[in-house]
């Protein structure tokens, strides 16, 4: 039992010391802040991280949980976190309790009070859902924006798209090509039957 006590400490003290050319892909990370962590942030993790506070890795794959969850490449399996930061690709689901971040592609879901990606294939739930360029599947929120166009769903108070394919369903939909149908207090489309309309608009 005392062996265990000491050798213990002095294994985790070999895992901050080792050289990183040593520990690429290592399974297993634990971070207080980035960069009192077991693995150092130029390396990637295959299979469970949990950040106390702040943790920053390379790729990312498997179980990510903690406060700030920090990819500086991809993120694929699940974010259980209160910010995820990928500044790659993420593939699975981020569940953050205040904000998700992904500046690529994400296929998947985010569940958050804001959620951003780059370009998104799946469901986004939250307060503010914006995509930088395209959208495929899903917005649920009060403020849904995707900067070039949606293809499937907008559910809200205000939804806008420049182009916007599937169902805009919120009290203000805006959208300059309506390629789909628009239910809503306020419906505006530059090419629908009528500029804005109540209630529901379509393209003419």
């Amino acid at each position: 039992m005392k062996l265990r006590l000491v050798l213990g400490p002095l294994l985790l003290l070999a895992c901050v010391l080792l050289p990183g050319s040593a520990r690429a892909d290592s399974p297993v990370n634990l971070a207080l802040f980035d960069p009192v962590q077991i693995v150092p942030h130029d390396q990637s993790i295959k299979g469970f991280r949990l950040n106390i506070l702040y943790g920053y890795n390379q790729d990312v794959l498997g179980l990510d949980i903690g406060i700030v969850n920090r990819a500086g490449g991809d993120m694929r399996g699940i974010q259980w976190i209160g910010v995820g930061w990928v500044e790659g690709k993420t593939e699975g689901v981020q569940l953050g309790y205040i904000a998700n971040y992904t500046e690529e592609d994400l296929l998947g879901g985010q569940l958050g009070i804001i959620n951003y990606a780059g370009a998104e294939t799946g469901i986004s739930f939250g307060f503010v859902n914006w995509v930088h360029t395209d959208m495929m599947g899903g917005q649920i929120g009060a403020l849904n924006v995707a900067e070039t166009r949606v293809e499937g769903l907008q559910l809200g108070a205000v939804n806008y798209a420049p182009a916007a394919g599937g169902l805009q369903f919120s009290l203000v939909n805006v959208t300059e090509n309506l390629q789909g149908v628009q239910i809503g207090l306020v419906n505006v489309a530059k090419n629908g039957f009528l500029p804005v309309f109540p209630i529901v608009n379509f393209p003419k």
